[in-house]
């Protein structure tokens, strides 16, 4: 039996249980797809938020966009990708509403340094 997540099918494996058998040991670098640190959310917090990467690409506001393409892209977050910052990121980043000025897109930077770092590493 397949199971499906945001209309992803993994065979046997749900997004999550995938994420946490390819990931599981480098998961706590990072809780969102996008780079946003979700720990310091205000919308989250306020909303009981269990985080983008743990909801399976539906936090308390719904299907996020780019949860369903870095996870159709089976990446860890958008820093992995060919196209980083692609312009659905930059969108939500630089939204006037509820972006960040461009803070998500650098953290992801940051992530995809620490990541190749220790994968440098013996």
């Amino acid at each position: 039996m397949a199971f499906v997540t945001g209309g992803k099918h993994f065979g046997q494996y749900t997004y999550e249980h995938w994420y946490d058998d390819e990931y599981g040991d480098k998961k706590n670098i990072f809780d969102s797809f996008c780079g946003l640190k979700c720990g310091e959310c205000k919308f989250g917090v306020l909303n009981d938020c269990k985080g983008c990467i743990a909801s399976g690409g539906n936090p308390f506001h719904g299907k996020c966009e780019i949860a369903e393409c870095v996870i159709s892209m089976q990446k860890r977050f958008c820093g992995e990708c060919e196209i980083f910052p692609c312009e659905i990121l930059k969108k939500a980043s630089f939204n006037k509403e509820n972006g960040d000025d461009g803070a998500r897109i650098e953290n992801c930077k940051k992530i995809k340094a620490e990541l190749d770092k220790n994968a440098d590493s013996p």
